[in-house]
C-alpha cells in the first residue's frame, strides 16, 4: 500500500511539474514580436474593387499612382475603369478580327494597363468612375 501511495505521489509531482512548464511556455508565446519601422514610403489609399474582377487594373493603377507620388510628391486618384474599358474594347476588337480564335473573357495583366496608358492616356477617377448608373460599387457579374 505504501508503494502505491509513493508511486501516486511521484506521478502527481511529475504531472504538476509538466503543467507548470507548459504554462511557462504559454507565457513566453504570448510575447509578440514588435516590428520597428526603419523606412516608410509614401503611398496612396487602397481602393475597393468590390466584385469587378479587375484586380489587374487596380494593381497597375496603384503602381502608377505610387510612382507619381514618389517622383513628384503629388497624389492623384486615377481611373481604373478607364483602363478596363479600353483594354476590354481592344480585346473584343481583336476577338472579332481573329474570327473567335482568341479567348474573350474577363481579366487582364499589368501589360494591359501600360498598353492603355501608352495608347489612350490616363484620366482622373472623378472624370470616369466607370460605375453603372445608380450603383456605388463595381459589380461585373
Amino acid at each position: 500500500m505504501k508503494k502505491l501511495i509513493i508511486i501516486g505521489l511521484f506521478f502527481s509531482l511529475v504531472f504538476s511539474l509538466q503543467i507548470h512548464s507548459q504554462e511557462a511556455e504559454k507565457k513566453e508565446e504570448k510575447k509578440a514580436y514588435e516590428f520597428t519601422i526603419q523606412k516608410e514610403n509614401q503611398h496612396t489609399a487602397v481602393p475597393n474593387q468590390y466584385r469587378s474582377g479587375t484586380c489587374w487594373s487596380f494593381a497597375g493603377i496603384g503602381f502608377v499612382e505610387a510612382e507619381i507620388l514618389r517622383q513628384s510628391g503629388k497624389t492623384y486618384n486615377l481611373s481604373e475603369m478607364f483602363i478596363v474599358r479600353h483594354a476590354y474594347s481592344d480585346k473584343a476588337r481583336k476577338y472579332v478580327r481573329l474570327h473567335g480564335s482568341l479567348n474573350l473573357g474577363g481579366g487582364g495583366v499589368l501589360n494591359n494597363v501600360m498598353y492603355v496608358i501608352k495608347n489612350y492616356g490616363l484620366i482622373p477617377d472623378e472624370s470616369y468612375p466607370g460605375l453603372v448608373i445608380g450603383e456605388e460599387k463595381h459589380v461585373h457579374g
